[in-house]
């Protein structure tokens, strides 16, 4: 799942968030970090998470999301808010610049109640060389299926040699968001146009 470009489709809102429409005309914004291990030449996260561990290959990500439409983003499929920051990887630099920056939330299996949070982007190397990278996770609408722990805080992670997702594998791992950091989370959180 690359960019989220193209026809946009209506999409049922998540179970317990109410109609999207109450939402509309509000702007939104937070800051997240995540950090994680990544191993390069590795296309299955968890391996690469593991290897990345061991071999101390840290991958960290500093980003500002801005939702213009909250109504919009929960009702449409395909519906995206920028993303900014910066991205650091030993091997290709630190302190990237992240650029064509997307975060999605994906209806993945309506009738499952199943999301995917999408996080995409492109970003500059050291040596000049473009890399794309695409982070996700599934959440489940249904409180049984819910997993808080792994759901909220587990992100699979790849970049790619190239613009897209259509280029070779670079490494695989997975990032996470600390339970620690989301006090600074919330304290980031605006929201925009409320009356």
């Amino acid at each position: 799942m690359g960019f989220p470009l193209g026809s946009q489709h209506t999409a049922p809102p998540p179970r317990g968030m109410g109609s999207a429409s109450n939402l509309e005309g509000l702007g939104f914004e937070f800051s997240e970090t995540m950090a994680g291990f990544l191993a390069v030449g590795e296309t299955d996260p968890q391996k690469g998470a593991e290897r990345g561990r061991n071999e101390n290959s840290p991958l960290r990500f500093n980003v500002q999301i801005q939702i213009d439409n909250l109504g919009d983003f929960l009702r449409i499929y395909q519906h995206s808010a920028s993303l900014t920051g910066s991205v650091t990887f030993a091997p290709l630099g630190e302190n990237l610049e992240i650029s064509d920056g997307r975060f999605n939330l994906f209806t993945v299996d309506p009738e499952a109640g199943v999301r995917q949070m999408t996080y995409a982007f492109r970003f500059k190397a050291n040596d000049g060389r473009t890399h794309y990278l695409q982070a996700h996770k599934n959440i489940h609408d249904d409180p049984g299926k819910f997993q808080p722990v792994k759901d909220m805080t587990t992100r699979v992670t790849t970049i790619y040699k190239g613009p897209d997702e259509q280029s070779p594998v670079y490494g695989s791992g997975e990032l996470y968001f600390r339970l620690g950091d989301a006090p600074a989370l919330i304290t980031s959180m605006r929201v925009h146009g409320a009356r």
